[in-house]
């Protein structure tokens, strides 16, 4: 069974989405299926690789603003009509290829499953950005006509499309994470990580790891740990890793901060950390916060998206509201001096994401999604909740 996926960014770019794209595409292919990835060329990455066993093409496009999605779109069209006898089933990935999903349903006759992953450029979901202008009126109702099934990570973008109309096969499907590589760190290896990692050993360790981008609240967090470290807690250091639109704007002379940029051992930090923040404007289901609770880290989250689906408020984390960086900095106070809090919440972190939020549960009902709409048998009650 041949599996094409549509995505505008994927390996080397680290983004949740994408590394959740990545995962699930080898996990498919360990389970017997072919998988061919259709992304943009960027930069000077090859053309073609073939990246655990995942068929990676990456397109050309010209990057010139409206014309950067309308030039992929067409090749990938072209390279989906040249092998359309080979393709079984299309998986679209975010807002952006959704479109170009249903088109390639009506040229080629292949069934279709389409993703939306979190959040957009105006702080809401992807769904908002699908239906947003005059090409949103376009395009959503041809990709609610020719999709066969949506997958979304949250019941809040679920919401989203059914307020829009959207009421045909919608599964939520969480991001997972693999639970054995995401676990805890015993405290007497916790030095020797820090000391490989160039980090202050006696220190209170937060860590922020995501996009640097307005929808992830980076400018709150600067904020609040300015606060924070004005108010002389001078025994914590704040992480930050990741890159984007915001990176330029951190700038230099934070106290306390160390800018990292993007990382792929991204677990050694969780594992030497002790807090985990991220103050978001809007999130789906974050695969960061995930991978932080599985290494059994508190959570110190905002009220958004499908974060109240991950974390119970002093159960298994901490949730505030948005746009409160005294809020953020007032609670980083208290964890930073409430080590038996953080061993609470953080135990109580790692089993939630070991009892809901296993990668091995998500890509067995991630096949069963994919086996639904090929037959077009549902038997997929479960997941429409």
């Amino acid at each position: 069974m041949h599996l094409a996926i549509i995505i505008s960014r994927y390996k080397p770019y680290i983004g949740g989405a994408e590394k959740q794209a990545e995962r699930m595409a080898e996990a498919m292919i360990m389970k017997g299926f072919q998988v061919t990835v259709l992304t943009r060329r960027w930069g000077t990455l090859p053309s073609y690789e073939n990246s655990g066993g995942v068929s990676v093409q990456r397109l050309p496009f010209l990057a010139w603003g409206m014309l950067a999605p309308l030039t992929f779109l067409c090749t990938c069209l072209w390279f989906l009509w040249k092998n359309r006898q080979s393709i079984d089933l299309i998986h679209a990935h975010q807002h952006d290829s959704a479109f170009t999903g249903a088109l390639a349903k009506i040229i080629i006759g292949k069934p279709l499953i389409t993703q939306f992953h979190g959040g957009g450029h105006d702080v809401g979901s992807e769904v908002k950005l699908l239906a947003r202008g005059w090409k949103g009126r376009l395009m959503a109702p041809m990709v609610m006509k020719f999709t066969n099934a949506f997958i979304t990570v949250s019941t809040n973008i679920k919401n989203d499309l059914l307020m829009l109309g959207f009421k045909q096969n919608i599964f939520i499907l969480p991001n997972g994470v693999d639970t054995e590589i995401y676990s805890p760190c015993p405290h007497q290896k916790r030095i020797p990580i820090r000391e490989a990692l160039s980090l202050p050993p006696d220190t209170v360790l937060f860590v922020f790891s995501g996009r640097l981008e307005l929808v992830k609240g980076i400018d709150i967090l600067i904020q609040a740990w300015e606060g924070f470290i004005q108010s002389s807690h001078q025994n914590a250091t704040l992480v930050i890793l990741g890159t984007g639109s915001r990176e330029k704007s951190l700038g230099e002379g934070i106290n306390n901060c160390l800018f990292r940029g993007p990382v792929e051992n991204v677990r050694d930090y969780l594992q030497a950390a002790d807090v985990f923040v991220m103050p978001s404007r809007y999130e789906g289901t974050s695969l960061a916060v995930l991978e932080a609770m599985a290494c059994q880290l508190p959570v110190l989250l905002t009220r958004v998206g499908g974060n109240p689906e991950l974390v119970d408020h002093l159960k298994n984390g901490i949730l505030i509201p948005p746009e409160k960086p005294e809020c953020l900095t007032a609670w980083m106070d208290f964890l930073s001096d409430n080590i038996s809090l953080r061993e609470r919440l953080g135990a109580k972190a790692r089993e939630t994401v070991s009892q809901r939020f296993s990668f091995d549960q998500i890509i067995h009902d991630y096949e069963e999604i994919c086996y639904s709409v090929l037959t077009e048998k549902n038997h997929l009650e479960k997941f429409i909740n």
